[in-house]
Parts: structure tokens; sequence; C-alpha cells
């Protein structure tokens, strides 16, 4: 979050993943399920700057719904 606050005049857009540990390894998971903490993150985002949000591995839209509902939340 730092990283933002400190650069939040050149940010021009943020882009979304959320990742849990899985494994060996990390899964990409819809927003909400895994372990960045997403709620810091967005409230670190410079005013006016664009949020994306990917996700490597999906249910389709079954995901996306669940990653948008997760982003209402915030606010």
């Amino acid at each position: 979050m730092s990283y933002l606050r400190r650069y939040a005049d050149r940010t021009a857009l943020v882009h979304l993943k959320d990742l849990r540990r899985e494994d060996a390894g990390w899964r990409t998971v819809e927003l909400g399920a895994g372990e960045v903490p997403l709620t810091a993150v967005v409230q670190a985002v410079p005013q006016g700057a664009s949020l994306f949000y990917e996700q490597d591995q999906a249910d389709g839209l079954a995901s996306l719904r669940s990653s948008l509902a997760y982003l209402k939340t915030l606010g």
C-alpha cells in the first residue's frame, strides 16, 4: 500500500488479483477468497485511478459475479 501512496500522482490504473497458496504454488482465486489484503489495497488506490480485475483460473461468469459482489462490499 505504501507504493500506491508514494506514487499516487503516477498511478493511472491498478490491476487487481487475489491469490491463495495451494500445494507448492499460488492459485488465482475470486476476489476476497485469497490472501491479498484487498480492502487495504482498494483504500490505497489514488482518486481517479481505474481498477482492473483479472483472474487466470476461473469458473467463467460465476467467478466474475463472485468477484464483483465482493468489490461492491468494499464501497
